[in-house]
């Protein structure tokens, strides 16, 4: 009843106590009190969620996570070593996570070994259940500091007839002769417990001739040989018709080899390269894509580099008049073959398009062919 009459009076005139001080002051804090619950629920809310990621679930630190992480980063984008020691990533990472304790090179170094020796293993116990006839290609060459090298791959089909290629093995070599060779790929292979092997493509190396008979030999010893070995040896294809354009070119080498020392002069500097853009925008030439500079032994970099500057014809004979030296350089610098290139002369540009016209076909081709998540054996037979 008491609470019933405070509320009939609440609105009345009447002479009543004045507790307006004391009824503020309590609904002043009634209402912080509500504020500071309902901010807390909500901000209990928000952690909540900060700390969950896109499954759902509660995210938390993990070191070993995040550093597994880094290694396979450094594997998939080849990065250096050295990469974890850069200041620039250090700095990201302290940013980005505080609390992650970045490896030493030496560290990541050993995480990397271990990661490998990790997949080597799961492989293992993949080929052990699967037990495919694998098809092999394998690559021998030099390094520049005279180091022997040969990486093996193998390629197999798995239950669900899909195509997959492993690197099984890239090792330093003492020697090309192919007795060796024969020997390195059969180690490797007896070391995978992969003994079923249907075809072995190599490049057309007179070594090769002795390589492959040789391992045909030891199939037969492991009795895997399929038809004693009679298609064990594929040639490389896309080597065939390095080794065809390379005879080719030879055709129209002083043309080409004028054309190279046009774009290693123009390449050779900025300053050059900016006077070379300012003739493309005279010309009306657009310029977004550069000329490109060719490795002389691989004619599918010369087709580019041929195929590029014959766009920047006009920007080349505008460049001739705005440059005095550009001809004088063509008639004295040096070859890699130590010869002269000269200055150009007027059929040049008429070889280059014969050329581009007829290495077009055949760069395609050798795209089509080097492709290792589809069959390629039948294509040329198409083309």
């Amino acid at each position: 009843m008491a609470d019933e009459s405070r509320v009939s009076m609440a609105g009345s005139t009447d002479s009543v106590p004045d507790n307006s001080n004391d009824n503020s002051i309590d609904t002043t804090d009634q209402k912080k009190r509500k504020e500071m619950e309902s901010r807390s629920t909500a901000w209990e809310h928000f952690e909540k969620i900060l700390k969950m990621d896109s499954s759902g679930e509660y995210w938390k630190f993990e070191q070993e996570v995040v550093r597994r992480a880094l290694v396979e980063m450094i594997i998939v984008y080849e990065l250096p070593f050295s990469f974890v020691e850069n200041e620039g990533f250090k700095k990201f990472m302290s940013k980005a996570q505080p609390l992650f304790w970045i490896p030493s090179r030496r560290t990541i170094t050993r995480d990397c070994y271990d990661v490998y020796g990790e997949l080597r293993l799961s492989l293992k116990k993949y080929f052990r259940g699967m037990q495919p006839r694998i098809c092999l290609t394998t690559d021998t060459w030099t390094s520049v500091q005279k180091l022997n090298y040969m990486c093996l791959t193998a390629h197999f089909i798995d239950r669900d007839w899909v195509l997959h290629k492993r690197i099984l093995n890239f090792c330093p070599i003492t020697s090309h002769k192919g007795e060796h060779l024969a020997e390195c790929i059969s180690n490797c292979l007896l070391d995978w417990n992969l003994v079923s092997v249907f075809t072995a493509t190599v490049d057309n190396a007179s070594s090769n001739n002795i390589a492959v008979p040789a391992l045909s030999k030891k199939l037969d010893m492991w009795g895997t040989n399929v038809m004693d070995g009679k298609h064990l040896h594929v040639r490389c294809m896309t080597h065939i018709l390095n080794l065809i354009m390379q005879d080719g070119l030879k055709e129209i080498g002083p043309s080409i080899k004028r054309v190279r020392q046009m774009v290693k002069y123009v390449r050779s500097s900025p300053a050059r390269t900016r006077n070379f853009n300012k003739c493309c925008e005279i010309q009306k030439i657009e310029y977004a894509k550069m000329l490109s500079f060719d490795v002389p032994t691989r004619w599918n970099s010369t087709y580019l580099m041929l195929e590029m500057a014959e766009k920047f014809e006009k920007a080349f004979e505008r460049f001739d008049l705005y440059d005095d030296n550009f001809n004088s350089y063509l008639s004295t610098d040096v070859c890699e073959d130590s010869s002269v290139a000269g200055s150009i002369q007027s059929d040049d540009w008429v070889n280059v398009r014969n050329v581009i016209k007829f290495l077009e076909r055949f760069y395609m081709l050798t795209l089509k062919v080097s492709g290792s998540r589809y069959v390629t054996c039948n294509v040329h037979f198409e083309d």
